[in-house]
């Protein structure tokens, strides 16, 4: 590879308006998403304060319109869950001297929670081992079919848990990291 290009390419990374750090969301194995989402970014030069007023209805709009904000001199905060309280959205902004702090995360962890022992429990646990049981000793007479029924639905009932969830988790992270582009964008743009 030409080095020209790499330090190129180097330079115009550093040049960047903003530096973004992802905070890798680790996908949990079992549940298919994180159960929480983190965006910090930074953003060069010093901004108004007033400016931080103006990202509260990019926020309220991303965040379902449920929540409140603060300010208190250079920083402003939001906070919101949804109204089924099955995930809770946290805003901060800070304005420094040379530049402005910005993070957003959001926990699923009850989502997880909701989705995985409702299904599980219920059909997993319930179907599994009432049919497994009933129709396995009962009629069958098959301890076999009695062991390995509730198996079957249990793991079956972990896989449509795992599908689901992992729709709105994906969609929610798509979103905040949007809206952390729009924060972006309006606090570059005023810059003093």
């Amino acid at each position: 590879m030409d080095p020209a290009l790499v330090r190129r390419a180097a330079s115009e990374l550093d040049s960047a308006s903003s530096r973004t750090a992802l905070v890798a969301p680790r996908s949990s194995a079992f549940l298919g998403a994180p159960t929480t989402f983190v965006l910090d970014r930074t953003v060069p030069g010093a901004v108004d304060p007033s400016a931080l007023e103006r990202l509260v209805p990019l926020i309220r709009r991303r965040a379902g319109g449920a929540g409140h904000h603060s300010l208190f001199g250079k920083e402003l905060g939001w906070q919101s869950q949804d109204s089924s309280k099955l995930r809770a959205l946290e805003v901060v902004v800070t304005a420094g001297q040379e530049e402005t702090w910005l993070r957003i995360e959001e926990g699923y962890r009850d989502l997880a929670w909701s989705l995985f022992g409702g299904i599980i429990g219920g059909v997993g646990g319930g179907v599994g081992l009432g049919v497994g049981l009933g129709v396995g000793l009962g009629a069958l007479g098959s301890a076999a079919f009695a062991v390995l029924f509730p198996l079957g639905a249990i793991g079956g009932a972990w896989a449509l848990a795992r599908g689901i969830y992992r729709v709105p988790v994906r969609q929610r992270m798509r979103d905040l990291t949007q809206l952390m582009d729009e924060m972006v964008a309006a606090l570059e743009d005023a810059r003093e």
